[in-house]
């Protein structure tokens, strides 16, 4: 929003503008747009540029379970970074999926800033079909307390059987 539609020769306007930033990493630009009645500059453009630093990052930023079988527990690894300037404390994660979850991390883990460490989810499909959910990641940061990480399967079988079929 602007705070003045019409400025005279010499007054000045604010607008207030928001950079919505909610999954970008590292440099950001972004324009705005003034457009006024001033013959000399009808356009102004107004550039926003931003360095989006996370405190940190998970990586991949999904768990992907492929070729599921009904009761059988597969394993996928993600690597969470402490990519902040200050420690950050990784709370065992919680999870919302349509298969019984379990974590490797299962006591609070202190990372210093740079350090890493890989988080272990074990998934067991518990029905035929697709895998689908989120685990919560949860940390110390101020900035960004958690961090959702999309679970998806493709069609989980019985043990030893074919994918179903689809019509």
């Amino acid at each position: 929003p602007i705070d003045k539609n019409v400025l005279n020769p010499g007054e000045v306007g604010k607008i207030s503008v928001t950079l919505r930033a909610s999954t970008s990493t590292g440099a950001l630009q972004k324009s705005i747009t003034v457009t006024s009645d001033d013959p000399q500059n009808p356009v102004t453009i107004l550039y926003l540029k931003a360095n989006v630093k996370r405190p940190f990052r998970v990586d991949p930023d999904w768990i992907s379970v492929l070729n599921g079988k009904l009761g059988v527990e597969s394993a996928v690894t993600v690597n969470i970074a402490n990519t902040g300037d200050e420690a950050l404390t990784i709370f065992p994660p919680e999870a919302n999926v349509t298969a019984t979850v379990r974590f490797d991390l299962t006591a609070p883990k202190n990372l210093k800033p740079g350090e890493s460490t890989p988080l272990t989810v074990f998934v067991t499909p518990t029905k035929v079909g697709p895998i689908a959910g989120q685990v919560k990641i949860k940390t110390s940061s101020k900035e960004m307390p958690e961090k959702a990480v999309d679970v998806v399967g493709s069609d989980v079988t019985e043990a030893g059987g074919n994918a179903p079929t689809h019509n």
